[in-house]
């Protein structure tokens, strides 16, 4: 059993004991349910990943709500067009034309191209910045010997990284004794404005000194004006009025201690201005900071032509994966079978067009994920030989779990009497073998159609207060676990 509660799910075994908690569809309980059902079929977001979808895919062909899904096929549920080009592999995953187990292989493919697009993007990005690095080269550059420089340059990198650690010190500082001044400033302004409401309030009961009742002016309320009302409306402004003082204080000292970083920062800034000078000091016609960024240079060119490398390397190796997964999707892809199965669906798409007395050209439906296009009564009798043709085949050849069928008020688009006596005898006559169905009528005309009957006999509303008790002694128990913090 699943409960829910709100964003909360949680999952029962048929005793109400508690198995697993659930606070999102998408990446908790949705994967939890494909693991249950068998359900694996894995998609391909917009962004290049692969994941288990929703319920709602799984569910997808079992439901034929009374809106939409009489209108067009492949729509009972919203935002199903969060994954591109999905139509396709999830009909094809349930009438079982592949195994689970291909969309598996297929998932890890689309990451793999997606892996080889983004590694082709950087490779290019890389080729062109390594460029413009070797354009600004000098080929004099190359014959200076660093060893000449070396110990000169080590100190004065190592005193330059000091003093900029010092320098986002301070900064740090800086930004978090301004934050401190904003918030006392606020606060001040706050407890002054409390203070002076308090005032008049103390200046409205005082201007009468007797113990009399008060009428409020705002909410017209008559409170007491006794001596011990009014000196706590004045004790409340004296203290009010000294937490200002003392955040004034904290002010002060705050603007002390800025005016001394100020002064720290001023001396690490030109001590940063002194170093930037000595690197400007010449040596044989070549100035330390040429040095350094020629140094830089090679170093990123080196280090850009390494990456460069790896990603060579790693497209060799996707494109071996590639080689390895069409293999294994070419094994798991029996066209023989598909051809079969895709028949099998035919088949039964032009019999039960004929039982419904509707008719569509087979190029329009010779495909399991085809759309189904009709106009007026036609289309709700060509659609429920569509589901009732996929629904067959699911049990036949799929080979995830067969879900109940959920058929919503079938009298669609005015049937007259004959073809609503039709389309119901069809429901009635077509179920398949070993499946649970769920179907939702205004009117039976009459005909007997087997199974437990629910007659809806309260308008608007379907609970019963003489169901209270029962359905209380099942959920509550039940609700207290899915909410028990522990």
């Amino acid at each position: 059993m699943i409960l829910r509660h709100k964003n909360q799910f949680a999952v029962f075994q048929a005793d109400g004991t508690l198995v697993q908690k659930f606070n999102k569809v998408s990446s908790e309980l949705g994967p939890y349910l494909a693991q249950q059902f068998n359900f694996r079929l894995k998609l391909s977001t917009r962004g290049g990943d692969t994941e288990i979808p929703s319920p709602a895919y799984l569910y997808l062909p079992y439901y034929v709500d009374q809106d939409a899904s009489w209108k067009s096929n492949w729509c009972s549920f919203k935002n199903l067009a969060q994954y591109p080009s999905w139509r396709k592999d999830v009909a094809e995953f349930h009438a079982g034309i592949r195994p689970g187990a291909y969309y598996e292989l297929k998932g890890q493919k689309t990451k793999i191209d997606s892996d080889i697009a983004a590694n082709e993007a950087e490779s290019k990005i890389l080729e062109n910045i390594i460029g413009r690095i070797r354009k600004t080269f000098n080929s004099s550059e190359f014959d200076i010997n660093l060893a000449d420089f070396e110990k000169e340059i080590q100190l004065l990198l190592d005193e330059s990284g000091k003093l900029l650690k010092k320098q986002n010190e301070y900064k740090a500082k800086f930004t978090a004794l301004h934050g401190e001044r904003m918030e006392l400033s606020e606060q001040i302004r706050f407890a002054e404005r409390a203070a002076h409401d308090l005032e008049k309030d103390y200046h409205f009961a005082t201007t009468d000194t007797s113990e009399a009742e008060v009428h409020c002016p705002v909410c017209g309320t008559e409170y007491q004006n006794s001596f011990a009302e009014r000196f706590t409306i004045a004790a409340d402004e004296d203290r009010l009025l000294v937490l200002v003082a003392d955040l004034r204080n904290r002010i002060s000292s705050i603007d002390e201690e800025v005016a001394s970083l100020n002064l720290e920062f001023r001396k690490n800034t030109s001590e940063l201005t002194r170093i930037a000078d000595l690197l400007a000091v010449k040596r044989e016609s070549i100035t330390l900071k040429q040095i350094l960024s020629l140094e830089g240079k090679r170093e990123a060119d080196s280090a850009l032509n390494d990456r460069k490398d790896e990603l060579a390397k790693e497209l060799l190796s996707f494109a071996e994966d590639l080689k390895l997964l069409a293999k294994q999707l070419k094994a798991l892809t029996d066209k023989k079978r598909g051809d079969e199965i895709t028949a099998f669906y035919v088949a039964k798409m032009r019999s039960y067009l004929f039982s419904l007395q509707s008719s569509l050209h087979e190029d329009t439906y010779k495909k399991v994920d085809c759309s189904v296009k009709e106009t007026g009564s036609n289309l709700p009798r060509a659609l429920l030989a569509y589901y009732f043709s996929l629904l067959h085949t699911i049990r036949k050849y799929g080979d995830g779990t067969y879900c109940p069928i959920v058929i919503d008020s079938p009298n669609q688009q005015a049937q007259d009497k004959p073809n609503l006596t039709a389309i119901l005898s069809f429901i009635r006559d077509n179920q398949p073998s070993g499946s649970q169905m769920i179907l939702g009528l205004e009117d039976d005309l009459g005909l007997n159609i087997p199974g437990l009957k629910i007659e809806l006999d309260s308008k608007y509303h379907l609970l019963k207060s003489d169901q209270y008790r029962e359905t209380a002694d099942l959920m509550l128990p039940m609700l207290a676990s899915m909410l028990r913090l522990s």
